[in-house]
């Protein structure tokens, strides 16, 4: 059975970078309003505007989640026209596919001490994290992603014995399918 599933996830900012951001604006600003009396600070001036226009596009960034067959690809899109592969996870060893706390608290416990874990949610509360756990011959590696309805779902499809989904989240798919 082929399978392929393509999913798009906005990343929120982290806070410092808002604040850089608006700190080479505030310094644009500033160098401006003393351009009158020091010529050169209007070269400054402008180079601070130019640099946070451009850091401003550098914070627009979409994690795309891509399942195809057992692959699953984590890649990140900046400004919606660069695209570099952040993650590459082979789903044929996937132990658990889950939201459930009990779980996520169990693994962090006792199976992931001294494991690599790989964080790829990113900040957004508009998506709901969830934990991919796969077991290869010598690691063992944990992914938190964030996901929308249409992920959980193919990955109900794919490995129905693999997840492991909270009541709530089991309710919901059933609303957006039956929606």
């Amino acid at each position: 059975m082929e399978v392929y599933a393509e999913y798009s996830v906005p990343a929120i900012p982290k806070f410092s970078q808002l604040m850089l951001r608006n700190l080479l604006i505030l310094m644009g600003i500033l160098f401006f309003i003393l351009s009158p009396t020091l010529y050169y600070t209007l070269v400054f001036s402008i180079t601070c505007f130019t640099l946070a226009y451009y850091y401003n596009h550098s914070l627009r960034i979409d994690y795309e989640y891509i399942i195809c067959n057992d692959e699953f690809h984590i890649d990140r899109i900046v400004n919606k026209n660069k695209r570099r592969k952040a993650y590459r996870l082979n789903l044929q060893f996937l132990e658990v596919f889950t939201d459930m706390q009990s779980v996520v608290d169990e693994y962090s416990r006792s199976k992931l001490r001294g494991r690599r874990v790989i964080r790829k949610n990113f900040r957004n509360p508009k998506y709901k994290p969830y934990l991919l756990v796969v077991h290869d011959a010598d690691r063992t590696e944990c992914v938190i992603i964030n996901g929308s309805a249409e992920l959980v779902q193919a990955f109900r499809q794919r490995y129905p014995q693999k997840s492991k989904l909270s009541f709530e989240t089991l309710t919901e798919l059933r609303t957006v399918e039956a929606g």
